[in-house]
């Protein structure tokens, strides 16, 4: 199967379309100028002056799998996702969108019993999700939580980009249930 998008006159992905490869083969080929022409005549007379792309849908050519509201950069020959956050600026050599700070950290210098690590826009930074304390919890046969023993305790720990390192403490959060 072949991902097409269709680009406004912005490079800009209005729509995407999977055609089948025996077409796009019949049609000049997996990324030819021809096979994008027959699926612009076929398949874009709603919108003639739109241009059509192919893209790979696993990243093998044009960095990513086109997606609606995702664009294609030309001078580099690469389709990008949607921006994940305003924050966040074109990496060319990674071919995706990067934090004002880099990477997000790697798990090795993570803190103990880090859940995870997400991105805050609004501290603009990477927050560590660390577990301080699992939860205990009793579930009733419909999948309902009746009981909490032993609530979850976590911390928010913020990266500090200077020292390389998340937080030693941060905000500590007790999950609440509503029972």
């Amino acid at each position: 199967m072949a991902y097409f998008a269709e680009l406004d006159s912005d490079n800009n992905i209005l729509n995407v379309l999977i055609v089948s490869d025996e077409d796009v083969i019949a049609n000049g080929g997996h990324q030819s100028e021809q096979a994008s022409t027959w699926v612009k005549n076929t398949f874009g007379k709603t919108n003639p002056s739109n241009n059509w792309i192919e893209g790979s849908n696993d990243s093998s050519f044009r960095g990513h799998m086109p997606s609606v509201g995702g664009s294609y950069l030309a001078s580099e020959n690469v389709i990008r996702l949607p921006k994940y956050f305003p924050s966040w600026v074109w990496n060319t050599a990674a071919v995706d969108w990067q934090s004002p700070l880099g990477a997000k950290p790697a798990e090795n210098i993570w803190p103990t019993d880090t859940a995870y690590v997400f991105w805050s826009e609004h501290q603009g930074t990477w927050v560590a999700h660390v577990e301080i304390q699992k939860e205990d919890i009793t579930v009733n046969d419909q999948g309902v939580v009746t009981a909490v023993t032993t609530p979850e305790i976590y911390q928010l720990r913020n990266w500090d980009n200077l020292a390389g390192a998340f937080d030693s403490t941060g905000t500590e959060v007790t999950k609440q249930y509503d029972l």
